[in-house]
Formats: C-alpha cells, sequence, structure tokens
C-alpha cells in the first residue's frame, strides 16, 4: 500500500497543452445564442470546435473548424442545429434540433 501512494506521488506529472483559438462566424452570420450562452461543443480531442451560426434571417446550421485554421466549414444537411455535441471516437459530430 506504500508503495501505491508512493508511486502516485513520485511519478512525473502529465504535459498538459494550452490551446487558444479565435472563432470567426461565417460571413453574414453571428454565433447563435441562446439560453446559457452560445452553442460550442469541443472535440473530446480538443482539435475542433463544433458551433451552431445563424444568418440574417435566424437560420441556424452547424459549422465546425479545427484549432489549427482561421475558418470554419458548414456541415450539409444541419440546418436548424441546436445544442451541438461529438461522439466520443470524435469523428464526427452532431447537434438536436431545439426543443430536445
Amino acid at each position: 500500500m506504500i508503495a501505491a501512494v508512493a508511486f502516485s506521488v513520485l511519478r512525473p506529472a502529465e504535459a498538459v497543452e494550452t490551446v487558444r483559438a479565435v472563432l470567426h462566424a461565417p460571413e453574414e452570420s453571428s454565433l447563435a445564442q441562446g439560453f446559457g450562452g452560445g452553442h460550442i461543443a469541443v472535440s473530446p480531442d480538443g482539435r475542433r470546435v463544433a458551433f451552431v451560426a445563424m444568418d440574417t434571417l435566424g437560420r441556424e446550421q452547424l459549422y465546425v473548424q479545427s484549432l489549427n485554421s482561421l475558418s470554419a466549414l458548414p456541415l450539409p444537411g444541419t440546418e436548424g442545429a441546436h445544442y451541438p455535441f461529438w461522439q466520443r471516437t470524435a469523428s464526427s459530430s452532431a447537434s438536436s434540433p431545439r426543443g430536445r
């Protein structure tokens, strides 16, 4: 038991990487705002974000941006998206429709 405690205390701390990024809403759009703030989800691997943007007519769509990029790409078929989330594999994102 003492060996286990000593191991956990003496092992080196894991490296922590700090990432800073700026999200720009797509042209003619703004980041969607709702109850509790914006609708943004960071991927499980920490390399991408999914967010909802609203155009000037109030239509919402899901976008994905790599944190090493300055632009986001719309995901086709996600019109009306709300509350984005990622699956554990981080290979895909989704959102729930408004009200669900």
